[in-house]
């Protein structure tokens, strides 16, 4: 550890000390060091890239998973597929992600670094395990589909219920997904279903003590507090507005967000994001 902050603190140095020695020593010291700021300035503030950067794990799998409550893990399913995390080498190489798919593995989202989630067998598991450029696999376990906000950001505070939006992945069974969360007692609401841009999501108003066992769903891929739309002020002239509801616009549809969509889907972040942004007159409403 000692040895890491010291080489880190010796890199974010090395601009300054690069910059003082070519104005003492003249051009040719200036071009050399011109070379080596761009070799070295990316690496400046790099986290490792051996660690699995959730929003609420970070850890290298090859030195240990993080302290999971045992009620938070799962273990596989001998006799059907299940969903796991396949970290890679490097930076994921399109021959790689191809050969896992010819396997028979179903990828889904990135995770930082130089992972995938991944849906396979066990013994295309196995296989997948002894590829030459996969570092590591294990389950993905469902507190890592538990928001840390859950239970302190409330849509409504006197509410005894939490509501809270669940991501699924793209393939999922939205209905027989659906009849699970209602058999553990939640209530289902605003469907936002675009499994071809990867976007389905829907609200659910569910009893705290019911939480633990939506992230037991496989199809499940994030949950997270649902915010509350506040009005802000009345003077600045931007409006932003959340695309959800599951309905397409009708053709003629002349409503807010039509007009100028922008959708963000970041890789990094275990939630899609879309939203618009327009330029009215005296209204600000801000999403939390």
């Amino acid at each position: 550890m000692a040895f890491n902050i010291y080489k880190r603190r010796y890199i974010s140095d090395l601009p300054k000390y690069l910059l003082k020695s070519s104005i003492r020593n003249g051009w040719s010291a200036g071009l050399i060091s011109a070379i080596l700021l761009v070799l070295v300035c990316p690496l400046i503030g790099q986290e490792n890239p051996s660690i699995l950067s959730f929003v609420h794990y970070k850890f290298d799998p090859l030195e240990g998973e993080p302290n999971i409550s045992e009620k938070l893990r799962i273990k596989p399913d001998p006799t059907g597929d299940n969903y796991y995390i396949v970290q890679f080498e490097g930076p994921t190489q399109q021959f790689w992600l191809k050969e896992l798919t010819g396997l028979g593995a179903t990828l889904y989202d990135y995770v930082p670094f130089f992972a995938l989630i991944v849906r396979m067998d066990e013994q295309t598991r196995s296989e997948v395990e002894r590829l030459p450029f996969v570092r590591w696999v294990g389950m993905f376990h469902p507190a890592y589909k538990l928001d840390p906000k859950i239970g302190k950001l409330r849509y409504d505070p006197e509410d005894p219920l939490y509501t809270l939006v669940l991501s699924f992945f793209p393939d999922v069974d939205i209905q027989s997904a659906n009849r699970r969360i209602e058999k553990i007692g939640g209530e289902t609401s605003n469907l936002a279903y675009f499994p071809e841009h990867r976007v389905v999501r829907l609200d659910v108003h569910i009893e705290p003590e019911a939480v633990d066992k939506l992230a037991f769903i496989p199809e499940i891929k994030w949950i997270t507090p649902k915010g509350r739309k506040e009005l802000k002020n009345h003077s600045t002239c931007f409006f932003v507005q959340e695309f959800s509801g599951g309905t397409i616009p009708a053709a003629g549809d002349t409503s807010i967000w039509r007009l100028s969509l922008i959708h963000i889907s970041e890789p990094t972040r275990p939630l899609y994001i879309s939203y618009a942004v327009f330029c009215l007159k005296n209204k600000k409403i801000s999403y939390h």
